[in-house]
């Protein structure tokens, strides 16, 4: 029921195993959400300013979006250290989400304002600033929207698989294998609340430096 989830829940948020689980998971979700909207980022720059590289990592791109989550899980636990597979896992999730939105960006700049531009002999550090950021500003709110829900549930399910210490996917699986399904419920509406709250969190960070 409801309130024995949500006894659970309070039962279980006084411990320190608790928050140790939520934030290492936060830690390596996170970091692998970094890496690949930054490593997005520069190459749809790099394939946007040069098309053969476009081609070059056009089926990569394409096999990381379509290719299903657990076969990487699983090509991961044989070829890396547990703690590193949600952090690999959550990089693949953002990479080609990031790639495709912010090269389809560039591609929709004002060509008008890239001409005034090179008119006036601005240099690329003040085109990117004035010209490509405005014009990737909402591509980059989605991509984060969209991209950290998709690595956190991934890299939960990463953590599931992989039976990682301290995670909330190994405390999900133990209380499965245990047949604890208060708490199976209860870490369930932890793994949702958290990735609503780091939407959000997200959401008003971009949205905040927009109106500045």
């Amino acid at each position: 029921s409801p309130l024995a989830t949500f006894e659970a829940l309070a039962e279980m948020a006084v411990t320190g195993k608790f928050w140790l689980s939520v934030a290492s998971s936060l830690l390596r979700i996170l970091l692998g959400f970094s890496f690949g909207l930054l490593c997005g980022a520069v190459l749809a720059f790099v394939s946007h300013r040069f098309s053969a590289v476009g081609s070059l990592f056009a089926p990569l791109i394409a096999c990381l979006k379509t290719a299903p989550v657990a076969s990487f899980i699983i090509l991961a636990y044989l070829w890396l250290r547990i703690d590193a597979i949600p952090v690999l896992i959550a990089f693949l999730m953002v990479l080609p989400l990031s790639y495709r939105s912010l090269k389809e960006a560039l591609a929709a700049r004002d060509e008008k304002l890239l001409e005034m531009a090179k008119h006036y002999a601005l240099s690329p550090f003040q085109i990117f600033c004035h010209i490509d950021l405005p014009a990737l500003r909402a591509s980059l709110i989605s991509v984060c929207s969209v991209g950290m829900g998709f690595a956190w549930k991934a890299g939960v399910a990463a953590e599931v698989i992989a039976h990682i210490p301290s995670s909330v996917g190994e405390a999900l699986y133990t209380s499965k294998v245990d047949l604890e399904t208060p708490r199976l419920f209860a870490w369930t509406v932890v793994i949702i609340a958290v990735s609503l709250v780091l939407e959000s969190l997200l959401l008003k960070l971009l949205q905040k430096k927009e109106v500045a």
